[in-house]
């Protein structure tokens, strides 16, 4: 009976423990070629120590009451120049977002007649190459378990970034999906 249990938990352990990271086949599933990480290092600070005061203003009301939660004390996440135009987005850490598939963001940039969010995802996001002044491709990767991962392809439209196309991995199978438009 103890071979039987001890067997069986290295079957567990295997399953649960042996299978997390990801293999050759979902590595490569995990690049995006020809795009740019534009996600902060692991080694840079993701507190945003200087986001402009009328989005610092905005933030408290813009509904983080996912969960039950409230708005976070201490603002994380990244500053890109989508467009190379030399105007910033925010991207800001949402811990309603955030779980085992990645931390989730909102995006937010400053349009004419105020801040306005552009984008959620959760996950790395990467840019594709674009002329200067036009909004870029986006992709962000999530995950939802051991083996199960989806890459999805956004485009700016209507003032907000929209999913175009979600790649999916699971277990070595890959399927396309084109979401309903918005």
């Amino acid at each position: 009976m103890m071979n039987l249990r001890f067997a069986l938990l290295l079957v567990f352990l295997w399953i649960t423990v042996g299978r997390t990271d990801p293999g050759p086949d979902e590595e490569a599933f995990l690049t995006v070629p020809g795009a740019e990480s534009i996600n902060p290092s692991l080694d840079a600070d993701p507190v945003l120590h200087t986001i402009p005061t009328d989005l610092h203003e905005l933030l408290p009301h813009h509904g983080w009451d996912g969960n039950g939660m409230s708005a976070p004390k201490v603002y994380y996440g990244f500053v890109v120049d989508l467009k190379q135009e030399g105007k910033n987005a925010y991207f800001i850490e949402d811990p309603a977002m955030s779980g085992s598939g990645g931390t989730g963001y909102i995006g937010f940039y400053k349009f004419s007649e105020g801040w306005r969010d552009i984008a959620e995802f959760q996950g790395p996001l990467y840019r594709y190459p674009s002329k200067t002044g036009t909004w870029p491709i986006l992709v962000y990767i999530e995950r939802g378990g051991g083996g199960i991962w989806a890459k999805s392809y956004m485009k700016f439209s209507n003032r907000k970034y929209q999913d175009i196309a979600i790649e999916h991995y699971n277990r070595g199978v890959i399927s396309w999906e084109k979401p309903a438009a918005n």
